[in-house]
């Protein structure tokens, strides 16, 4: 079974945008031009000048002092990322995969909408900050290019089998699935062990980022490597159960509002923030629904005990009778009572609480014990039992899910090799 594709690409720009300024760390724009080159990738070549301006857009979501360490760091992950980039634009060549002038200049318009810019607008956010508008439109293409590149090649080799995903939904059902988690996510995988101690570095410092400010929306967007990047790491919704074990239990501890630590996973490190939660809804007693037939007894309010005695022993008398609904209805006849007969579907909820009590252990074709009321005594037999069940997870979604999160781990594997085949030269 296939499932439906979101856009596997990371995205470096972000939706708030901050000026940063007092670092010392770039030269004047008019000396830019002519900075040295700092890499080659295959035959391309990358920039002090890309470099510098990536950072520049990177820099514009931190909402306070940068330390000069954390500068460094940030300047050896924007190099990584612009050969990732260069890398994936040229495969995207190599299969003849194109993205049209239009195109970028719609994805600009939709930034500067989503960011309540007027037209033109985001140019001059980005020149506040030092930064222009082709190092943005370069971005945007090669993520282009490269969710055109995964669908192309990965998307059609991604299956995923019916009981995959009924095994998910039973271990959502086992959990009792009854919280609902609002959650997005940062996500940075590993493939082997050395690149496991860059990434458990990497994401303790987003953390502090985080904890110091900084958007988690933008920084999704900068260095998410999962298929929600692209809307600053918003997942939606999920239930407890759905996600992996690991991430269950971080989850099921944290505050709306409150972002997690690093959590290690087979597949790599993610830290969660959740936005919102709720509780699903569980049926009541009151909900349920019964088919109910009824006999009844005239018993006065004021019978003496040994009239009442008397009409319970004839309640009684008829439990025992009784075998099934239709001997039920001819004894309802017999009785010869307006109350007696069908009572047609009922919800408990609706009934006296002294009836509710004697129905609601009934199963299907099962006699109540006598049940006494103002006016007499009553006998109830349950023909058809209707509980409500708790809404499932939508299994397309469910499907969605494991499928993405395959989607995503292939991508950093075709990345991976692309690299492993490249000739790649840091200067």
């Amino acid at each position: 079974m296939m499932f439906s594709l979101r856009q596997n690409v990371r995205w470096i720009w972000t939706g708030l945008f901050v000026v940063v300024i007092g670092f010392g760390l770039f030269t004047d724009a008019g000396a830019q031009a002519v900075l040295g080159i700092v890499a080659t990738v295959n035959d391309d070549v990358i920039s002090d000048y890309d470099v510098e301006q990536r950072m520049r857009l990177v820099l514009s979501t931190s909402p306070g002092q940068v330390t000069q360490q954390q500068i460094q760091r940030l300047r050896a992950q924007v190099l990584e990322t612009l050969i990732d980039e260069a890398l994936q634009i040229q495969e995207a060549g190599r299969l003849s995969i194109r993205v049209l002038d239009q195109e970028i200049q719609q994805a600009i318009k939709r930034i500067e909408e989503q960011n309540n810019l007027p037209v033109g607008g985001l140019a001059e956010v980005l020149g506040n900050a030092g930064a222009n508008l082709t190092t943005l439109e370069n971005q945007v293409r090669s993520q282009m290019l490269w969710s055109r590149v995964i669908a192309r090649r990965l998307r059609p080799t991604v299956f995923v089998g019916q009981n995959e995903i009924d095994e998910v939904l039973e271990r959502m059902k086992s959990a009792d699935g009854l919280t609902e988690y609002l959650i997005s996510e940062i996500f940075l995988g590993f493939d082997l062990p050395d690149q496991r101690d860059t990434a458990a570095r990497d994401m303790a410092d987003y953390v502090q980022q985080l904890q110091g400010g900084t958007p988690f929306e933008a920084l999704a967007r900068q260095v998410s490597e999962g298929i929600s990047a692209t809307i600053g790491g918003h997942v939606g919704w999920v239930r407890h159960g759905e996600l992996a074990a690991e991430l269950n239990t971080v989850l099921a501890q944290l505050s709306v509002g409150g972002i997690s630590a690093p959590i290690e996973t087979p597949d790599g490190f993610y830290v969660l923030l959740l936005r919102d939660k709720k509780e699903v809804s569980k049926p009541s007693d009151s909900d349920i629904q019964v088919s109910l037939k009824q006999i009844f007894i005239e018993l006065a309010e004021d019978a003496t005990a040994a009239e009442s005695e008397s009409q319970f022993d004839l309640a009684r008398t008829v439990i025992q009778a009784v075998d099934g609904c239709s001997d039920f209805d001819a004894l309802a006849k017999e009785m010869g009572t307006i109350e007696s007969g069908d009572m047609g579907m009922v919800r408990l909820g609706d009934m006296p609480a002294n009836f509710r009590e004697a129905i609601l252990p009934l199963r299907e074709g099962e006699v109540s014990d006598p049940v006494r009321s103002g006016q007499g005594v009553h006998v109830f037999m349950v023909c058809e039992r209707i509980v409500p069940e708790i809404e499932t997870p939508d299994r397309k979604q469910v499907e969605n899910n494991i499928g993405q999160t395959r989607l995503s781990m292939l991508a950093r594997r075709y990345l991976r090799d692309l690299r492993r085949d490249a000739i790649i030269e840091l200067r």
